[in-house]
């Protein structure tokens, strides 16, 4: 009994499996198409956090620039 049950299981199985296949890679595709996305994504992300470093890094870099190049206005200003 157990290993007819067990070889119509399997039949059974495979047949499902035949019939699924197209559906199982059409959401796999999607499934790959969207992670392509999100990982677009998150490099554009990436990019943007690394511009925005870099403008606050020249910023900050050109504030020390002036305060070392104009030490004298600076304490003129603090005198006032």
């Amino acid at each position: 009994k157990h290993e007819y049950e067990n070889g119509s299981g399997r039949g059974s199985g495979a047949n499902d499996s035949n019939s699924n296949t197209g559906q199982q890679q059409q959401q796999q595709q999607q499934q790959q198409q969207q992670q392509q996305q999100q990982q677009q994504q998150q490099q554009q992300q990436q990019q943007q956090q690394q511009l925005q470093q870099q403008q606050q890094q020249q910023s900050s870099s050109w504030s020390s620039l002036v305060k070392s190049e104009s030490p004298h206005g600076l304490r003129g200003k603090s005198k006032l």
